[in-house]
């Protein structure tokens, strides 16, 4: 399965209501593609925004189960090569 084919949520705001949705269209803004996150960390605002916001996509969120993980997917994704 693509990651093109993968099930999105459906944006039902237009407009922005929280200073999350702020931060995640800065974050948007800077051509960032994907963000690592610890699912239940406390910027859980944040994660809410990425999805009902800018619908999980550009940047399009890896939830990793631990802290290390998600690291290790910063780290990997600008190593230079």
């Amino acid at each position: 399965m693509a990651i093109e084919d993968t099930e999105r949520p459906v944006v039902s705001e237009t407009e922005m209501r929280w200073g999350s949705d702020l931060v995640a269209q800065v974050i948007r803004d800077l051509g960032i593609k994907y963000i690592a996150l610890n699912p239940g960390a406390s910027y859980r605002g944040l994660h809410d925004s990425l999805v009902n916001y800018l619908g999980n996509r550009d940047p399009q969120m890896i939830l990793c189960a631990l802290l290390w993980a998600a690291i290790a997917v910063l780290v990997l994704y600008f190593e230079p090569s």
